[in-house]
């Protein structure tokens, strides 16, 4: 299961994330208000990834 959602994860970062950065910076140099918001998103997720990639068992809420 483990191996799964890293996968899953990582296919994420691949094909949502990736382009996502590519907008940001694309904006950045356009001088576009819009980069803010998407530097957000951005963080958040790699945040998000980062803490369950590398505490999964500190994300199972079944009770031992």
């Amino acid at each position: 299961m483990v191996i799964q959602s890293v996968v899953s994860l990582e296919l994420l970062t691949v094909f949502v994330v990736a382009p996502m950065a590519v907008m940001v910076c694309y904006d950045i140099v356009k001088r576009n208000p819009r980069a803010n918001i998407l530097m957000i998103i951005l963080a958040t997720s790699e945040l998000y990834g980062s803490m369950s990639t590398h505490n999964p068992p500190k994300l199972n809420l079944e009770a031992n």
